[in-house]
């Protein structure tokens, strides 16, 4: 985990290394045609993918939103849509997808109830195993290695129960106000945004890592990926981030 200094030093230096890119790229061609991708759900994000294309001069094209994570991978690799949003780039996804430059971090955080979260002190994963607490979490995804170990663990303990959408999550720990919640601080932020019953965000983050556009091989080209590429160095160097929304 890192802490506030470290995060804007890197900050600072993703925006100089897209800036520097963004006078080193070539004249890109105007898009001309029509990207699909998959609905999220999650405002923040819609929100700056529409502005991503938009300074792009691309049109967008978002479909309904896959019932299963699983479905979401199938499509980009099959071609039945052209990108997805806010994924990490983990080398075997690049079989079968490129990435854009990192335009963010996603952080995966823990959502509990208010009155909770005056007691619980959990300040990484080994104490969130130790605190003996039943754990709401993501039933498919990459959240870090440590969640990678632990999630079995949880199974095997009877300490684990899966969501498949935020939504449900929400519901979840709502009826169960002694269990965690862990998601990503995107749909924690949606999660929290009802004021009753009360619901917070923890100040731990588990993990930390880039966040990018990820675009199917079979359907956009590396130019299309640049002139994509181009649009977010822009969007960030103007001060424009996916915190905006």
């Amino acid at each position: 985990m890192q802490d506030g200094t470290q995060f804007g030093v890197q900050q600072e230096m993703r925006v100089l290394i897209l800036l520097l890119c963004l006078f080193s790229w070539p004249a890109l061609a105007d898009c001309v045609r029509e990207f699909k991708t998959l609905e999220r759900g999650v405002n923040r994000d819609r929100i700056w993918v529409d502005r991503v294309f938009a300074e792009a001069g691309c049109r967008l094209n978002v479909l309904p939103a896959a019932d299963r994570i699983l479905d979401r991978w199938w499509s980009l690799k099959t071609g039945q849509t052209d990108l997805l949003s806010a994924a990490t780039p983990l080398p075997e996804r690049s079989e079968f997808a490129w990435f854009s430059v990192p335009y963010t971090q996603e952080k995966v955080v823990l959502v509990v109830h208010r009155a909770e979260a005056l007691t619980l002190k959990i300040d990484n994963m080994a104490d969130l195993m130790a605190s003996q607490r039943t754990v709401i979490g993501p039933h498919f995804g990459y959240y870090g290695p440590e969640w990678e170990a632990a999630k079995p663990q949880l199974q095997q303990l009877g300490r684990f129960l899966s969501y498949k959408k935020w939504k449900d999550a929400r519901e979840m720990l709502w009826q169960k106000p002694e269990q965690v919640l862990l998601t990503v601080e995107d749909s924690a932020l949606e999660i929290v945004a009802r004021p009753k019953p009360a619901l917070v965000i923890l100040p731990t983050v588990l993990y930390q890592a880039d966040l990018v556009l990820m675009f199917s091989r079979k359907t956009v080209t590396v130019e299309e990926v640049e002139l994509i590429n181009a649009a977010i160095a822009r969007l960030l160097v103007r001060g424009v981030s996916p915190h905006d929304g």
